[in-house]
């Protein structure tokens, strides 16, 4: 047998190498589970650096954005539980105080809804705007939570 009959026939006993991953056959038959993971959701790994850096100022005014969206909603959803309160009349049990509740909310989630759309318009990567954002942001949140025990009182009272 000649060097290269030799040689061909081990290459025919090895396993296979796939080029791309770098797996034998033995490993390619084998079930394993990161392979059918979608790379989004596998774990990072840390010692590369991330593939893309969040933008904080895009970050921020979509998170505003949003923000906005629900206030808009709860706005809605006001102004329906005040048309049937105003539909019913004084008949209504708690009328005073649906509509007092109802009028309050609306006009707080008119002024959150300003006080954010001037949040979004500041540089959030100025530093010396920083602290104002926060303090705005306290605010605001101070705000929502306020907000949100006026409609848990509309709720009650309905």
């Amino acid at each position: 047998m000649s060097a290269e009959d030799q040689q061909a026939i081990e290459s025919a006993q090895a396993p296979m190498i796939d080029r791309e991953r770098g797996e034998s056959e033995v490993d390619k038959r084998r079930f394993d589970v990161k392979r059918y993971i979608p790379t989004a959701l596998r774990a990072q790994d840390k010692t590369q650096p991330p593939g893309v850096l969040l933008d904080p100022r895009f970050y921020s005014m979509k998170k505003t954005a949003m923000t906005i969206m629900c206030l808009l909603i709860i706005i809605m959803s006001n102004s329906v539980q005040l048309k049937h309160v105003l539909k019913v009349g004084h008949g209504h049990a708690f009328y005073g105080t649906q509509v007092t509740l109802g009028i309050i909310s609306v006009i707080m989630c008119a002024s959150i809804g300003v006080i954010l759309m001037y949040v979004m318009r500041i540089d959030l990567n100025d530093l010396y705007k920083q602290h104002k954002l926060d303090y705005i942001d306290n605010i605001v949140f101070c705000l929502l939570f306020i907000l949100a025990i006026f409609n848990i009182f509309i709720a009650a009272c309905s």
